[in-house]
């Protein structure tokens, strides 16, 4: 077959290229997976925060492109991981091993950078599919290819369209502040009291809002304040250029859950997407977390079981 693996870069005749092989290859296998424009497809290979190390590669055959791959080496929570964001080959130039050297190639990058696992899942920067579809092809292909199912994890999405705040979360919100609940973006001045609560549910989530404020475009984050204390928070609230909204991390002090300040920060944060023109939201939450009930009631609309997958990586 003549087979041919380089390094692409997603900007021009490349970018269109790639957008034609995930829209034949990935797109139709399941609603997970979105339709792709240059430019979305542009926003994701971009990552969430700075640019990640990216390893972009395209798959040709007697000139013609016929698959690609793409991963991460950028590290993060566990910087002992790559992700793997995609491994995609052309419906018609299937079962001649394209697929198989394309991920043998993620994975001796991988190791040269010092990873000793290869993670598919929503923690990757390249957020083409935040996860793996279970009743896809490739879900069967990736676990032939050793990997092994990490965790399982609820996919959602919604569509902004007419979406507006209900009456009755509008009373409950009225009502917390009429106790002296606060809600409000925050401002520089209160980065010290985000950390400390942020710090109740991650050691590295104080390092987000910091740097999202030393950013030149920090992107807002919507505090609940009681008595000069920040006891919940939702953010950073980002929009891209596509239109997609996202958040880092939602979370109330566990002294104050209980009382809806969680659920007010939730709406007011869709509200907040609204307001900036989001055309759609992704959310990907555990499958055991209680809060699901409060994003499906929000208008959040389950698109699939999301399956995280891992391989541990040989020398």
């Amino acid at each position: 077959m003549g087979l041919q693996i380089r390094d692409f870069a997603p900007v021009g005749a490349d970018l269109a290229t790639i957008c034609h092989i995930w829209n034949e290859a990935v797109a139709p296998e399941s609603e997970l997976y979105l339709h792709m424009t240059p430019e979305l497809l542009a926003e994701r290979l971009a990552g969430r925060s700075g640019t990640p190390r990216r390893i972009c590669l395209l798959a040709q055959a007697q000139g013609e492109a016929i698959g690609l791959a793409v991963g991460t080496v950028t590290p993060a929570a566990a910087p002992e991981a790559a992700n793997l964001a995609c491994v995609a080959v052309l419906p018609q130039a299937r079962w001649h091993g394209i697929g198989s050297a394309l991920l043998a190639e993620i994975e001796e990058r991988s190791r040269a950078a010092g990873c000793t696992k290869l993670k598919v899942g929503s923690a990757s920067q390249v957020r083409l599919a935040h996860g793996v579809a279970p009743t896809t092809p490739g879900h069967l292909w990736l676990l032939h290819k050793g990997f092994r199912v990490a965790k399982d994890e609820l996919f959602m999405r919604m569509a902004f369209g007419t979406w507006q705040m209900p009456g009755q979360i509008q009373q409950i919100i009225e009502g917390l502040c009429a106790q002296g609940v606060d809600f409000r973006i925050a401002t520089k001045g209160d980065l010290p009291g985000l950390m400390a609560t942020a710090r109740e549910f991650s050691d590295h989530l104080p390092q987000i809002f910091q740097d999202n404020v030393a950013g030149a475009k920090g992107a807002p984050v919507l505090i609940a304040v009681e008595g000069g204390q920040v006891v919940g928070f939702v953010g950073p609230l980002t929009v891209s250029k596509c239109g997609f909204a996202d958040f880092a991390f939602i979370g109330v002090s566990e002294t104050y859950r209980g009382r809806g300040i969680g659920k007010a920060l939730f709406y007011l944060c869709l509200d907040n997407f609204q307001e900036r023109g989001a055309r759609a939201f992704e959310l990907v939450t555990d499958s055991t977390n209680p809060a699901q009930k409060l994003y499906l009631d929000a208008g959040m609309r389950l698109v699939t079981v999301l399956l995280h997958l891992e391989k541990r990586l040989g020398h």
